[in-house]
């Protein structure tokens, strides 16, 4: 919204203004140096700065590789979050083909969400810190075998009746984290809600993450309890990989599932959702406290006029050391895929 005030000012007024809007955001906690990695960022740092006009600029330069290989990642974005959306300015760049990119022009200062991120791979930010002359941030990013813009998809699916919201399956797998996946509440006896996604190519699967926490307006007692992850070579023939319950200190986290098996030459993954951090579903549905770690199903918070449903909410804000995992699509909030594959 700032960046288009100001571009509006630039022009229809030829930027009569730019100088009291900035005032008006940077007051605001909105000022030059605040950093987001976009819409759907939980946790964008404030600023109170104006710009550093009249100042000689800095170049940031650097290298995008994979984790694991060390390969060269082309056609990958690093942008200067609050800085990219291409009003006023745009500080970012892709790399090339040996995995390199440059940025000029850039402001000295701190940078507190400067974001690489690419088809396939989980965003990474970090925060850089800019000077006069040349200045170097490498990153080293992990291919997430879950991500449907790297070529996953989802092939089965109880849970896609809030799809036309914006909440359905697919939202657990676009690598975003601004929602996820909302799903009624199954009838007593009814099967539980889980989705299937399918990988682009067979994996030796090492890390599976989940994270838990409710999201499209569902309260945070919607975020799943009880889950089950079962992966497949064929999606047809199933293989318990990690089963349990998350905890409240594991809402809004990447959380890694201890797995049990089912990981070598996996291309489905099948995550479903057993229940709810309010309680545990026997014949009818009962409220708990929750209280202390343990297996439990409760009911799903309740949205005006929509269904009690149990819920899977999107990771909480990226940052540079989180990995992904081998977890496929589902559940939850946001999930990732990490392992051993080629790509096809």
């Amino acid at each position: 919204m700032r960046n288009a005030i100001l571009q509006a000012d630039l022009t229809i007024y030829s930027g009569r203004d730019v100088s009291a809007i900035w005032k008006v955001f940077a007051k605001r906690g909105m000022g030059y140096f605040a950093g987001t990695t976009g819409s759907a960022d939980v946790a964008p740092v404030e600023n109170f700065s104006l710009p550093p006009n009249g100042v000689p600029t800095g170049v940031l330069k650097g290298t995008v590789t994979q984790v694991g290989t060390g390969q060269a990642v082309p056609g990958v974005t690093v942008a200067f979050g609050g800085h990219a959306s291409g009003f006023v300015e745009n500080l970012a760049a892709k790399t090339d083909a040996y995995g390199r990119y440059t940025i000029k022009n850039v402001y000295p200062g701190t940078y507190p969400d400067v974001l690489a991120s690419g088809a396939g791979y989980l965003p990474k930010a970090v925060t850089v810190k800019i000077v006069k002359g040349t200045n170097r941030q490498d990153y080293a990013l992990v291919r997430d075998w879950a991500a449907s813009n790297g070529g996953a998809t989802v092939s089965d699916t109880n849970a896609g009746e809030y799809a036309d919201y914006g909440c359905g399956p697919l939202a657990l797998i676009d690598t975003s984290q601004g929602v996820g996946l909302s799903a009624d509440l199954p009838a007593a006896g009814a099967p539980a809600k889980y989705v299937t996604v399918k990988l682009p190519a067979a994996v030796d699967v090492s890390t599976i993450q989940i994270d838990p926490a409710g999201s499209c307006g569902d309260d945070i007692s919607a975020s799943t309890g009880d889950y089950r992850v079962e992966t497949s070579t064929d999606g047809t023939t199933w293989t318990p990989a990690a089963a349990g319950h998350f905890t409240p200190a594991q809402i809004h986290t990447l959380a890694p599932v201890a797995l049990t098996g089912g990981t070598s030459g996996v291309q489905y993954v099948r995550y479903t959702m057993l229940g709810t951090q309010a309680g545990r579903l026997r014949g009818r549905l009962r409220r708990r406290a929750v209280l202390r770690l343990r297996l439990r199903r409760q009911r799903g918070a309740r949205r005006p006029g929509r269904p009690r449903r149990l819920t899977a909410a999107r990771p909480g804000r990226r940052t540079a050391d989180v990995r992904p995992v081998a977890p496929a699509a589902p559940a939850a909030g946001a999930t990732g895929l990490t392992g051993t594959g080629v790509d096809p």
